[in-house]
């Protein structure tokens, strides 16, 4: 058999062989967008604003904010991004885990908050300083699919402006720090034919318009996502109860294809 013959048999078997079996999950980021439909709030009725906040005879604000995502600057669409910090190795019961941190958040009010004072709007991103880290748990139930656990932590800042103002107020702001003690589960699919592609982003994470933080990883882990299935794929945060009802609750979904180079694989 010629040469050339050999080359073309090599080829067609390399593309008739399936992928293969991921054993890792290398370091990366995952990206999310919050969907505006009222299911990610946060309610003050536990722990109000406080009287004198928004002007000197404000009452407490006891209400509850609706968000929906606004695209970080370079994050392709994406509202919400969380690095996986380590090389996650599977062990012989299908379980691997790595530090994750929130990185990017960008959120606003769907709609104005009305106070004896006036309207307001609200943006929610996070606080200066680093993010905390937690840990997500990976468990492999197929080849390159299953579920991964996680409880997310971080450190937001939540700022208000009159309605009908140009200029912003840095007293009507504050921080919170925000802990999802319930785990969250949801999919995860990984294509390894992706293997030795990066997803790249360079981001503006505190707003100040400039595009000055870099993150990358590999593209073969897709977390949230399923293969086969076009339902629309939701993943769901609370931090806080009181009773059985969530009063802090943050919904998104996968944002599958968001920094990818043309042409690569997603879900």
């Amino acid at each position: 058999m010629s040469m050339k013959r050999l080359l073309i048999l090599g080829f067609c078997l390399l593309v008739a062989v399936p992928g293969f079996a991921i054993d890792r999950v290398a370091p990366g980021f995952d990206t999310w967008i919050t969907r505006g439909d009222g299911s990610t709030y946060y309610d003050f009725s536990a722990h109000p604003i406080p009287a004198g906040f928004f002007c000197k005879d404000s009452e407490p604000f006891t209400g509850r904010i609706a968000f929906e995502g606004v695209p970080i600057k370079g994050a392709d669409g994406a509202d919400t991004l969380v690095e996986r910090i380590d090389e996650a190795v599977f062990d012989s019961s299908g379980l691997a885990s790595t530090r994750i941190q929130v990185r990017g958040l960008s959120l606003v009010g769907t709609e104005p908050i009305s106070t004896s004072c006036g309207q307001f709007t609200v943006r929610a991103t996070l606080s200066g300083g680093v993010q905390p880290l937690t840990n997500m748990v990976i468990r492999k139930l197929e080849e390159n699919s299953g579920t991964f656990e996680s409880r997310l932590a971080l450190e937001i800042k939540l700022s208000f402006q009159r309605v009908g103002s140009a200029l912003s107020d840095p007293s009507l702001t504050m921080e919170d720090k925000i802990l999802f003690n319930v785990p969250t589960v949801a999919p995860w699919v990984a294509l390894p034919q992706n293997e030795g592609v990066a997803r790249f982003a360079v981001v503006d994470l505190n707003g100040d318009g400039k595009l000055d933080t870099r993150l990358s990883g590999s593209a073969v882990y897709f977390a949230g996502s399923t293969l086969g299935d076009q339902r629309i794929r939701t993943t769901s945060h609370c931090a806080t109860y009181v009773d059985t009802t969530c009063t802090e609750w943050h919904v998104v979904e996968p944002c599958e294809c968001c920094n990818l180079p043309p042409g690569v694989h997603c879900p």
